[in-house]
């Protein structure tokens, strides 16, 4: 039996134990009265009267200690049913799951999904009952509360939808806003366990968990870098290239990532003894310049990826011979690295290439060496 179940029938007990205790009281006090009265004849009144006599006479004697005693026992109850709230309420911060959404999905039952043909053809039966209007008291409080206490057949059922539909196109969005959070956090806690797995050199373990996090959403830019960056660690460049062209894919709307993709496929390319792979590469760098654009010294990360392109395609066009009117981004890219006077690699790209002054003023000799060769021919 479901929780909701036990809860349903709980505070149905609960609410017919009060309807007998109240009906109980008015019984007695009308029987009392009556009896005070002599209705029904001295003997009959005297007889009727001697319980509540006894129970009168107790109440007078023992009225301080039977006050004592309730108020003890309030308090322990108080004490329990908030010891309870609390712990349910911390329940609830600890998932960081809004009470509405738990609670609904704990509730669910199989007619949410299964009998919808039914409720549909319950719903045209009763679409001339003029019982069946929808007013304004059955998307109520009260109503909703009724609703989780009454039978579940087909009838209640099929009025609470139709009398719900505003609401649960809300909770429908509550629950779409829910997800993308829920979603959100799951990748961040699988890439914290990864790169903790990483830090311990553990990077096979590693990759799974970055694995699991793209399971939860495939489109996840910092996870698609982080599984490229795994991947180099590991000696997979298939894997690699192919994390990085997901990456490049789905930076649609992030210039700067999809700049990276491109920047980091290039690296590969070049590592080749293939000059048609260096052809590409160049062409990909040349398309992550252009995307890139022209951003400012103060950009931080963005600016230093401009000098790591600009360092890299100058070394692509060094590579293939091709040094014409190179001069203009390859001082581009000694001005960029201006301040990092040491190789680096980029922020969560461990185990990447390093980039910094030093290599840009490496490019630039490599560069003006070719070039005095050239004269001397």
């Amino acid at each position: 039996m479901r929780k909701t179940d036990w809860l349903r029938w709980i505070i149905l007990g609960a609410l017919y134990a009060l309807l007998v205790i109240l009906l109980a009281a008015l019984a007695s006090t009308a029987l009392f009265n009556l009896a005070i009265r002599e209705f029904f004849g001295a003997e009959l009144s005297a007889k009727i009267r001697w319980p509540f006599d006894v129970a009168l006479e107790f109440w007078r004697v023992n009225a301080d200690a039977i006050f004592d005693k309730v108020k003890w026992g309030s308090a322990i109850v108080t004490v329990l049913t908030g010891g309870y709230a609390l712990l349910n309420a911390w329940h609830y911060l600890e998932s960081e799951l809004p009470r509405r959404l738990k609670e609904m999905i704990d509730r669910a039952n199989t007619w949410d999904r299964g009998d919808r043909a039914g409720l549909l053809e319950q719903s045209w039966r009763a679409g001339g009952d003029d019982g069946f209007a929808l007013t304004a008291p059955e998307t109520s409080a009260a109503y909703r509360f009724l609703s989780e206490i009454r039978s579940e057949s087909i009838e209640p059922r099929t009025r609470w939808l139709a009398a719900s539909a505003n609401a649960l196109h809300d909770e429908l969005g509550t629950l779409q806003k829910a997800y993308v959070l829920a979603q959100h956090r799951t990748v961040t806690a699988h890439l914290v366990r990864g790169r903790q797995l990483s830090g311990f050199g553990n990077d096979t373990a590693a990759m799974d968990e970055y694995r699991r996090a793209l399971d939860a959403d495939p489109g996840d830019l910092e996870a698609l870098s982080i599984a490229a960056a795994c991947a180099r660690r590991l000696g997979r460049e298939e894997e690699e290239l192919g994390w990085l062209k997901r990456l490049e894919a789905a930076a649609q709307n992030s210039p700067i990532m999809a700049a990276k993709g491109k920047r980091r496929q290039a690296e590969i390319f070049l590592k080749t003894s293939d000059e048609q792979q260096w052809t590409k590469a160049r062409r990909l760098l040349d398309e992550a310049i252009r995307v890139v654009g022209t951003p400012s010294a103060n950009s931080g990360d963005v600016f230093l990826e401009k000098g790591r392109l600009l360092t890299l395609f100058c070394e692509a066009r060094i590579k293939l011979d091709t040094r014409g009117q190179l001069s203009t981004r390859a001082n581009g890219a000694l001005l960029t690295m201006q301040g990092e006077n040491g190789d680096a690699t980029a922020p969560f790209e461990e185990g990447g290439e390093p980039y910094g002054l030093p290599r840009a003023q490496r490019m630039m000799e490599a560069l003006n060496s070719d070039a005095a060769d050239d004269d001397n021919e």
